[in-house]
């Protein structure tokens, strides 16, 4: 079992808002449908990688919106045990390009 000690989440960046642009709409629509008691809670998964990043992250974020209005989370995503004992062998077989990986990820991500 993977242990998490702790968590951290992105700031909100306009690139990340685009992300969950309509799934905010529609989430808010639901809540306007609905008795409005409580919250309506829904998530997303997509893959961004900001410039300054040396690699494409997975991020799940959190869409929430209730009586006091809308709250957006966004958190990346753990990599599983698989993929992070991969990371060590390479890099204990001294494959340290970070970069290419990234470069390989985006190239996927855009359809390339």
């Amino acid at each position: 079992m993977l242990r998490v000690d702790f968590i951290f989440g992105l700031a909100p960046t306009t690139t990340l808002r685009k992300h969950v642009a309509d799934l905010e709409a529609s989430t808010t629509a639901r809540f306007e449908a609905s008795a409005k008691r409580g919250k309506v809670r829904r998530f997303k998964k997509f893959v961004d990688g900001a410039a300054s990043w040396s690699r494409v992250e997975r991020i799940i974020a959190r869409v929430e919106v209730g009586a006091h209005g809308g709250d957006i989370r966004f958190v990346p995503r753990l990599p599983s045990r698989r993929s992070l004992t991969r990371r060590l062998e390479k890099h204990r077989n001294g494959d340290h390009s970070v970069a290419s990986g990234r470069q390989k990820l985006i190239a996927v991500h855009q359809g390339g």
